[in-house]
């Protein structure tokens, strides 16, 4: 692993092989002075983005002052943490070292850089110290709901997001191919043992630097790992594809895609690769040109293979994956990417690129992306990285806002309209940002009923406006609008989703749910759609004269419910429900006030709802009380990861209290469908 990320895949070695010790003091010594600091900061700074205070800026200007001082002052410092008996000791990753010489190309103070890098790191490994970094992760792959992922040798830093579809892709392959598939990695680190472990299959390492490679040899001596070298230059040979060359660029392939013959290693399957070396963060390293070609002329020969590309922000790399493995600009022009010498050729299609972006900088900690060719299952690999998205995207989120605040400390006084803007979440549910084509699929799909033209006639925003906010990106996002207001209480968690302007345009997107399976009839009726967000569910009823209730206590979702109903005429069909009401006394009340509890409703809707409130089951009892025998309750429920500390859950999706659905439903009420409940005695 190369470089600027403390994120890292692996945890590399240093750039060069001269300076090495300079570098890890100077790694130490920041690492030391900024742990001892670190808790406290966090602490303040959170506390600043609530109360609007100014001592977190202190202690940042202390901070930073620190960071952009001297070598031969971190050198002192570090000197007396080394003789402190009592200093904490922490394993620092060798990626961090890099990333001071590899900063230099991206920021003209190496220090501050670097000390942004390791914040980040310390608050990953901080944040999942209780999860992954213990107990491994575990997260749905294929078909299998328990793909485990180990955790890591003790001191790594692994991207479990990165690290966990690797896994996934070769059990994939693995169960595809009828065999343990085999794992080529361009690169090793000190991490090799964990990829090892990743397949029963085999598993090569391929190293260029000769004093790391003997040194993982002597450390590690059970790894399959392979000298080579590399004959190529970033600087000279990049400029190749800048300009066009054509003749010049397939005289380098020529060159360098057959790296695997002199280590007798050419006649092997490999059916995933992960380029991870050499070197690339100046212009006078080799980069990762033969890697690329080679394994491109891999799986040309053998017709399928699944490349991860890591450090893709680069030019190289970028520009490497584009033309060599997508076929983009000159890509068919290429001998590696045509019918040529017996290859089989094909472009890849990227399934997948993920990325992490530090707030304060707004450098790349670390991009990735993933190719696929020929016969491998692109298709399960993209359900299972949503299925990972999901899971993982709440422990991103945490650690992405965490870091924004610290740094929005870093420089002034930290005001409200910065903590606005530090929030750049990743979404729950797995869908995060939204990207305009994924907006106008979505708002095209079957289930819609218009809402999203209904919204924009409805706000009356231009279109740059309504796409911004359908984006879900930074402010607009609804995780980063929880962030910010921070509920302490049940009461106030339930005015957050009252008032919430975020959640009106990320419900716009929810199809209606197939009801007219369920409720075929108007003596069905009525159905109470509980918390129907824009209203399509109530649409395709009333459309179908099914009488129906809507219910639902964020403000702006129930005025644009009431709007379109009117547009569409269907009054007549359908009743709006307060939380307050003579019957609640006036008081809110989301349950006594929908909720009749007379056995007179036919039917009950609760679409992605129960998930987000504490103690839910108090809620289903009421809607179970609520139904008439033979009626039906239509729920969909993405519970969010139990909470051990045992304090109250206010997040956006809690847990289900280990309480399961089939006991909150209750001996009356029978499972007659995934998500579908019948009430067959009183």
């Amino acid at each position: 692993m190369v470089a600027i990320s403390p994120h890292s895949f692996r945890s590399r070695r240093p750039t060069s092989r001269s300076g090495v010790g300079l570098f890890v003091k100077l790694a130490l010594a920041l690492l030391s002075l900024f742990v001892l600091l670190h808790i406290y900061i966090t602490k303040v700074t959170l506390n600043e983005c609530n109360e609007n205070h100014n001592e977190s800026s202190l202690v940042f200007e202390d901070h930073a002052a620190t960071v952009s001082s001297s070598n031969s002052k971190l050198q002192k410092i570090h000197e007396q943490l080394v003789n402190d008996p009592n200093r904490r000791k922490v394993d620092l990753p060798s990626a961090i070292q890099s990333a001071i010489a590899c900063s230099t190309q991206q920021t003209p103070d190496p220090l501050t850089y670097f000390y942004e890098m390791y914040q980040a790191s310390v608050l990953e490994e901080n944040l999942r110290s209780q999860n992954a970094y213990q107990k491994g992760y575990t997260f749905k792959c294929g078909s299998n709901p328990n793909f485990k992922v180990p955790p890591p040798p003790t001191g790594m830093l692994i991207n479990y997001y990165q690290a966990a579809s690797v896994w996934c892709a070769l059990e994939l392959e693995s169960i595809r191919l009828n065999r343990p598939a085999n794992f080529l990695v361009w690169g090793l680190g000190n991490d090799s043992e964990f990829w090892k472990q990743a397949t029963k299959g085999r598993v090569v390492f391929i190293e260029d630097n000769k004093q790391w490679f003997d040194m993982v040899k002597r450390d590690h001596p059970g790894l399959n790992q392979y000298l080579t070298s590399y004959s190529t230059v970033i600087d000279r040979d990049l400029a190749l594809f800048q300009k066009g060359d054509i003749e010049s660029i397939n005289d380098l392939i020529r060159k360098n895609n057959q790296l695997l013959d002199p280590l007798h290693l050419q006649t092997e399957q490999w059916d995933v690769i992960l380029v991870d070396a050499p070197n690339g963060c100046h212009s006078t390293n080799p980069g990762r040109f033969g890697p690329m070609f080679t394994s491109k002329k891999i799986v040309d020969e053998q017709g399928h293979g699944l490349i991860f590309v890591d450090d893709y922000q680069r030019d190289s790399e970028r520009v490497l994956s584009d033309t060599i493995l997508e076929g983009k600009g000159i890509g068919n022009k290429l001998i590696s990417n045509s019918r040529h010498g017996g290859h089989r050729g094909g472009f890849g299609n990227k399934v997948a690129e993920w990325d992490r972006i530090h707030p304060s900088s707004k450098l790349y900690i670390e991009k990735f992306a993933m190719f696929s060719f020929g016969e491998s299952d692109t298709e399960q690999m993209k359900m299972s990285i949503r299925n990972l998205d999901s899971q993982h995207s709440q422990e991103q989120q945490k650690e992405a806002n965490v870091a924004q605040i610290l740094s929005a400390g870093a420089n002034d006084d930290v005001t409200v309209d910065q903590c606005r803007n530090v929030f750049k979440t990743q979404g729950q549910g797995g869908y995060g940002s939204l990207s305009p084509k994924q907006i106008k699929t979505m708002c095209a799909s079957k289930g819609m009923y218009n809402s999203c033209e209904d919204l924009k006639e409805f706000t009356g925003l231009s279109d740059l406006e309504f796409n911004t906010r359908m984006q879900r990106e930074g402010r607009f996002h609804f995780e980063g609008e929880h962030m910010f207001w921070n509920p302490q209480s049940r009461s106030e968690l339930a005015w957050y989703y009252a008032t919430s302007v975020d959640y009106l345009f990320a419900n716009s997107v929810h199809v209606s749910n197939n009801l007219l399976e369920v409720f075929k009839e108007p003596s069905q009726g009525p159905v109470l759609d509980y918390s129907g967000g824009v209203g399509n569910n109530i649409i395709e009823l009333a459309k179908a004269g099914i009488p129906c209730q809507y219910f639902g206590i964020g403000m702006m979702e129930y005025t644009f419910a009431e709007y379109r109903v009117r547009k569409y005429q269907l009054e007549h069909l359908v009743s709006f429900i307060r939380p307050w009401n003579s019957k609640t006394n006036w008081s809110f009340d989301p349950i006594n006030g929908p909720l009749p509890r007379d056995g007179s409703l036919g039917g009950i809707v609760a679409i992605d709802v129960l998930e987000h409130i504490p103690d839910y089951q108090n809620v289903v009892k009421a809607m179970v009380e609520s139904l008439r025998v033979g009626g039906i309750i239509v729920e969909n429920t993405p519970f969010g990861s139990t909470v051990e500390n045992g304090e109250e859950d206010l997040r956006v999706h809690v847990s289900d209290g280990g309480i399961t659905m089939s006991e909150a439903m209750g001996e009356s009420m029978k499972n007659i469908g995934k998500g579908k409940w019948q009430k067959v005695q009183k």
